[in-house]
């Protein structure tokens, strides 16, 4: 599960294909809650909570401007703060 996105985001890198990338990095956050749920064999909602704005901040960091990537900082940014 998580090794596809994690093997596609740099591939799409060195071969320059944006659209790849731009697939790949977004699905990198989530990828280790559903793999901690299918070892664990329950959702725990602190992990989902805590990774769901890395993968908000992500998918707006992909988008050109300054107004997207103020939004992806701060979503980014939110999954780190203190609890």
């Amino acid at each position: 599960m998580f090794r596809a996105p994690a093997a596609r985001d740099p591939a799409g890198v060195v071969l320059r294909l944006p659209a790849l990338e731009r697939i790949a990095w977004p699905l990198l956050a989530p990828a280790p809650a559903v793999l901690l749920w299918r070892a664990a064999g329950r959702r725990e909602p602190a992990v989902l909570v805590g990774l769901a704005p890395a993968a908000a901040g992500d998918a707006a960091l992909l988008v050109p401007g300054r107004a997207a990537f103020a939004a992806g900082t701060a979503a980014s940014s939110a999954c780190n703060a203190p609890a």
